[in-house]
């Protein structure tokens, strides 16, 4: 991003965003290190996301030691992206927000200890990866702060299996009109009768470029599970299917498995919450309990439904789209027949 569009910071506090500087965060991307150390401040972070502004009143005291209230007024528009070491359900908080997960697996980790020794032994061209960055920050750069109208968002409908379904959609939307930011150059822009106002129309390709970026963000929220605990069950089934028998213990995960009991444990205890595994036998003072699947997992039916979903949205959206383009070829085949006649007409 553009050195001007970003303000990184490592913490920021509870209270911190009451008495920054509208013009420090107006139209900027608030870059945090570590979400965990800055919890708190989500909600006011969420009141200015939604209102536009945050207003707070306080009693200060002035030189004489009186207590008089001041009120502080912060407006802008600002986006979030942060870390988090630790994994906590973020989806549940009061914001909108869109998870990426890091790829823990053994071939991510050859292809990152691979790019390691290639930068140790000057394989790798950083002058190429610095003209490639500062070509992206141009790019940015060049686009135009617009308003965009869908106006196809009245026929997207989420799956009835979707939690939080509110926050779903509005993050739906939004990632569909960032989209169509990105592609203004390309996209149709019209006039608001009303206002005057030139605005950028979402493109039917838009919403299908969304779908497919954010359907696995869907299958996850609709997931019951942890992603690390989706993952270990994941790899139980295969495990259990190699192995050719029906019922574990932890003795037998971690002789197969490198695995820190603790974590094991944590995960045995919250695939048992959701009867994902059941106790099969066993004593937990002597060899240790006995788990055996359930069959409970209903995910890929979940999944399943979801795509179908999007599948028939986006069909709908591409008919609908495909009338519009035939009514305009026709009105403007309509014009130019009209035009014609005026100029024979004019001839006579």
């Amino acid at each position: 991003m553009p050195k001007n569009g970003f303000s990184f910071h490592t913490q920021i506090s509870e209270n911190a965003l009451y008495y920054f500087d509208s013009k420090q965060i107006d139209g900027k991307v608030l870059f945090i290190e570590d979400l965990e150390w800055t919890n708190q401040m989500l909600t006011p972070l969420a009141t200015l996301q939604t209102q536009g502004k945050l207003i707070k009143t306080r009693a200060t005291k002035d030189k004489d030691g009186m207590l008089h209230s001041t009120t502080f007024e912060v407006e802008g528009k600002l986006c979030l992206i942060a870390c988090a070491y630790s994994e906590k359900n973020y989806e549940s908080l009061s914001l909108p927000f869109l998870c990426l997960h890091l790829n823990h697996s053994h071939a991510q980790d050859i292809n990152v200890m691979e790019y390691q020794k290639r930068c140790k032994a000057g394989l790798i061209n950083q002058s190429e990866i610095l003209a490639t960055q500062r070509r992206l920050q141009c790019v940015i750069a060049s686009l135009k702060s617009t308003n965009i109208v869908n106006p196809y968002a009245t026929l997207i409908n989420l799956p009835d299996d979707v939690p939080h379904p509110r926050k779903t959609l509005l993050l739906l939307l939004n990632f569909i009109e960032t989209i169509t930011f990105f592609n203004q150059y390309q996209r149709e822009t019209v006039t608001d009768t009303r206002t005057g106002e030139v605005l950028i129309k979402t493109h039917p390709a838009d919403i299908e470029l969304a779908f497919s970026l954010l359907k696995n963000c869907l299958f996850r929220r609709a997931d019951e599970l942890s992603t690390t605990a989706r993952g270990f069950y994941v790899w139980l089934q295969k495990y259990l299917k190699s192995a050719e028998t029906e019922q574990f213990t932890a003795l037998d995960v971690r002789k197969e498995k490198r695995i820190h009991p603790r974590t094991l444990n944590r995960y045995l205890q919250e695939l048992t919450l959701f009867s994902y595994v059941q106790v099969a036998g066993g004593n937990k003072y002597r060899e240790g309990y006995r788990y055996k699947i359930t069959n409970f997992d209903t995910e890929n039916g979940l999944n399943k439904s979801i795509e179908t979903a999007l599948c028939q949205t986006l069909e709908t959206i591409k008919t609908e789209h495909s009338k519009t383009a035939g009514q305009n070829t026709l009105s403007d085949t309509e014009t130019a027949i009209t035009k014609g006649k005026n100029s024979r007409t004019t001839k006579k």
